[in-house]
Parts: C-alpha cells; structure tokens; sequence
C-alpha cells in the first residue's frame, strides 16, 4: 500500500492533463465553440456505494458545484461531501472512516459518462483503536460513471487515497445531474 503513496498522484496527473487533451483535441467537435471563464453553478449531488472484494467497502454523498468551464463538457470545481468506509483484510477490517472532504474537480463527460479527477482535504477520523485520533489530511482520487439512466443511476469505480488508506472499488451511483 505505501507504493500507492508515489504511484497514484502521477496517475492522477496524467489522467488530468489525458481528459482534458481528449475534451480539446477534437476539432470537429462543434461543442468546443467558446471557452468560458468563470461559470459558477452546482454540477450535481451523489450518493454512491462501492465494494472491492477482500480490499475495501465504502458509502459516501458529495455535492459538486462547477466554477469554471473550460469546453462545454469539461469543468473545474469543488466536490464536498462525506465518506464513510472499511479496509477489508483476509485476517482483518481496519475501520471504519469516516472523511469529510473538500476537494478541487475535475470533470469530462458526456450524457452516459463522467471522468472525475479531484484533490485536496479530508478531516478523517476514526472509530479503529489502533488509529491515532482525527486529523486533517490530503486526499486525491478519480471517479469513472457510466450512466445507464442519464443524470440519475449508474456503474461506478472509483479509487481514492486518504494518508495510508486506500478505498478503491467498483459499485451504483445515484446522482441527480444539472
């Protein structure tokens, strides 16, 4: 797990600057019209749920408000929301966590998929005896939806990391798009 410390944030890099040369690098693509500064309103509220068979399990609800549009299917903002979580063992769980975050968003989607890339601060706290008492620490992670019912149910997998932790999984989301 501590590899994923070094690992993950260059993955996340790349995968920031790969969403946004795919938004842009389709010239025929006549939603690319404008780039608009500063477009401040709410992108959307989730509930989701993800499991990772002998890793991790998790719940969480977030809110997500877009300040800037960079094509009219990319956007920058903040997530803030709350994470409630377990890291599954063979032998055993560690947790549960519970993260309050807000976090800086990348997003790229379309009517059926999203692509979110975020980072930034968590308070995390723990019900584990073994965990030091609550603390505010970095977070950063990605979320990929495929919306079968757009703008409301669909598949999830999702990756974060929290100090130490890693929640990483696959599940349903509910998320009321705008």
């Amino acid at each position: 797990m501590s590899k994923a410390k070094y690992y993950l944030p260059l993955t996340f890099s790349l995968l920031i600057f790969s969403s946004h040369v795919l938004a842009l690098g389709n010239e025929n693509n006549s939603e690319i019209d404008t780039i608009e500064v500063f477009t401040p309103g709410f992108r959307s509220i989730q509930l989701d749920g993800v499991i990772m068979i002998f890793s991790s399990a998790g719940i969480s609800g977030s809110v997500d408000y877009d300040l800037f549009a960079i094509t009219k299917k990319t956007s920058v903002g903040i997530r803030t929301g709350i994470e409630y979580y377990a890291i599954l063992g063979f032998e055993s769980v560690e947790g549960p966590f519970t993260d309050y975050n807000i976090l800086a968003r990348s997003t790229t989607g379309g009517k059926h998929f999203r692509w979110d890339i975020y980072a930034g601060l968590t308070y995390h706290t723990s019900s584990d005896k073994k965990e030091d008492s609550s603390k505010i620490s970095p977070k950063y992670g990605m979320e990929f939806k495929y919306m079968f019912v757009p703008k409301f149910l669909g598949f999830l997998i999702k990756a974060s990391v929290t100090q130490d932790k890693c929640l990483a999984g696959i599940g349903a989301v509910i998320s009321f798009q705008f």
